[in-house]
């Protein structure tokens, strides 16, 4: 039996760092189910928004039919993520025509450094300056010959 099995599920998502969202995405549970059970006021205590019920977290995925006792948290705690990047210099090399959300305006990638690239708005004759982490939020999207058709 894993050690943790003994303490409160309050207790060990404290000791475990781990988020609300990533208990529902362990548990395969509607995260927004849960987070709508751990903000429910806790009895005899001024309610405070930022606290979590636990009891009625708890409750939830009895419940559901889940176990949050037989979960390994070592090895999820010891898990890293891995963030998907994207190389913005090899990927949008300068001279590349490109669209970004909100305009149909072709841009053409006129300077890309380790944290910027600047777009030339070839419509307007404006130029813009991103960030990479921006730029991506833009959803670039690659504009070949036949778009231009």
């Amino acid at each position: 039996m894993n050690q943790t099995a003994i303490k409160t599920l309050k207790e060990v998502m404290e000791t475990s760092n781990l988020s609300l969202r990533k208990l529902s995405q362990i548990l395969d549970l509607n995260y927004n189910m849960m987070l709508k059970m751990g903000k429910k006021p806790v009895p005899n205590e001024i309610f405070n928004p930022d606290l979590i019920n636990w009891t009625e977290v708890e409750t939830y995925i009895t419940n559901k039919g889940k176990d949050w006792t037989t979960i390994d948290w070592d090895e999820i705690k010891n898990e890293t993520s891995e963030k998907v990047t994207v190389d913005v210099r090899t990927k949008y090399p300068v001279g590349t025509d490109l669209t970004i959300r909100g305009t149909t305006n072709v841009h053409m990638v006129t300077f890309v450094t380790d944290k910027q690239i600047v777009l030339l708005d070839v419509v307007e004759d404006n130029l813009r300056l991103f960030n990479h982490s921006t730029f991506l939020h833009q959803t670039p999207r690659l504009v070949t010959n036949e778009n231009l058709i």
